[in-house]
């Protein structure tokens, strides 16, 4: 009896030790000494009262896992080798190796500050490198139906206004304290460390994990242009190196409709790409608002680029497995017929664009028809515009497209005569 209240005092006293060294960052490189020095820290079960993540206790789950996550993450900026890094490396083992269905209760725990602080440390263990990574993506479960109410963002509030609502959000992921900021910012996060670490072999595999990828790239135009910008990097990078054929890209796979359609949305957003700028507010002259005003700007404007390059890329270079190769010739009464998959998956894309909106929309449509005559004429016999004439802008840009699609199908072999008889 005395021997197992004994016990208990020391998972308390060591529980509490983590606490305190949690607080006093400085600490942290000892940390790994309190989790395997110990020898009630060595044994398995109930002998592992921190790595127990079923505890009741919410706040020393969180604490529990914040620390794991400060040492992983210290431990990628050490070389291999060191003390901390072979302690890091046989906690990251057996984490990976006995505590698996652990991070599966804390991800469906429906609690904010939990799943935050387990996909921070998902992100940490991913970042440590190529096989840790490859272990992960081997024994995770991306299907567990909690990832997806994860990479949600969160609702806005009722009422409003689009500049409080982005100001709000800018506030919220960029918190000093990562367990405070959104689940969806530590999503994002484990996605990018899982990409950027893996290895040419397993690179094709994480970019096929729906819930992963997907996860990040179907809500991106509503996060900060920060974190859009973080995220069009890495994708810009991957889809660079395919270009190069030095990487293994599945574009098809990666920029499906929804991803396609969010990009568009970023893409239009800029201070370039939109044709509607509205007025900046008046009678806000402080110092502090126009240069985070400034910064935004300048943020919105990468995110917009990156994704206009993106998308430029994936209309006019058939390597990345959307668009063709110009075909010798078409018959344009079967135009649609004779598209392939990703050209059908293209004309539907290119007519949700809005080009009397958006200038960077107009430049997409020009670059695909241009390259793809084919595509030039299925996007001529199912027009998305209203060509009735009217004295408005939008009306003119519209003719203009249609001029752009009658000029691709006049350069192609077929010529405008089939289109006459049509």
């Amino acid at each position: 009896m005395r021997s197992g209240m004994h016990t208990s005092r020391q998972a308390d006293a060591y529980n509490l030790r983590i606490q305190q060294l949690i607080i006093h960052p400085t600490l942290l490189r000892c940390t790994w000494l309190v989790i395997f020095a110990h020898p009630h820290c060595r044994s398995t079960s109930a002998a592992h009262p921190f790595l127990n993540v079923q505890s009741q206790d919410a706040t020393l789950v969180v604490s529990i896992l914040a620390a794991f996550t400060h040492i992983v993450t210290l431990t990628a900026q050490n070389q291999p080798g060191s003390t901390l890094h072979s302690a890091a490396t046989s906690l990251t083992t057996a984490l990976l190796s006995r505590r698996i269905k652990g991070f599966y209760h804390q991800l469906s725990s429906q609690h904010r500050t939990r799943s935050t602080a387990t996909l921070l440390l998902l992100a940490s263990i991913a970042s440590l490198g190529p096989q840790f990574a490859r272990e992960l993506v081997r024994v995770f479960d991306f299907g567990l139906a909690a990832l997806p109410q994860l990479a949600k963002p969160r609702k806005g509030r009722k009422g409003e206004a689009a500049a409080d609502a982005a100001q709000r959000l800018q506030k919220e992921w960029t918190n000093d304290d990562p367990l405070k900021q959104p689940t969806r910012a530590a999503f994002i996060s484990f996605a990018l460390a899982l990409v950027s670490t893996a290895d040419a072999q397993l690179l094709p595999e994480v970019l096929t994990l729906r819930p992963l990828i997907g996860g990040t790239l179907h809500f991106l135009s509503s996060d900060p242009p920060s974190a859009q910008v973080a995220v069009l990097r890495v994708l810009r990078k991957l889809v660079a190196a395919k270009r190069t054929a030095a990487g293994a890209f599945p574009g098809a796979e990666v920029l499906g409709d929804a991803a396609l359609g969010q990009l568009a949305a970023i893409a239009a957003s800029g201070p370039e790409g939109s044709l509607n700028k509205d007025e900046a507010p008046e009678g806000d002259n402080s110092h502090a608002h126009n240069v985070e005003s400034s910064s935004n700007a300048t943020l919105e404007k990468d995110a917009a680029d990156l994704a206009f390059e993106i998308l430029h890329a994936a209309v006019t270079d058939h390597r990345l497995g959307l668009c063709c190769p110009p075909s010798a010739a078409f018959t344009l009464t079967l135009a649609a017929a004779q598209l392939t998959h990703g050209q059908r998956r293209l004309v539907r894309w290119l007519q949700s664009l809005r080009p009397a909106d958006s200038s960077s929309h107009g430049a997409l449509i020009a670059a695909a028809t241009e390259h793809d005559s084919a595509l030039a004429a299925a996007m001529l016999l199912s027009l998305p515009y209203s060509l009735e004439p009217t004295a408005t802008g939008r009306w003119l840009t519209h003719v203009g497209v249609v001029g752009g699609l009658l000029q691709a199908v006049a350069n192609s072999p077929v010529g405008l005569a089939a289109l006459a008889e049509r």
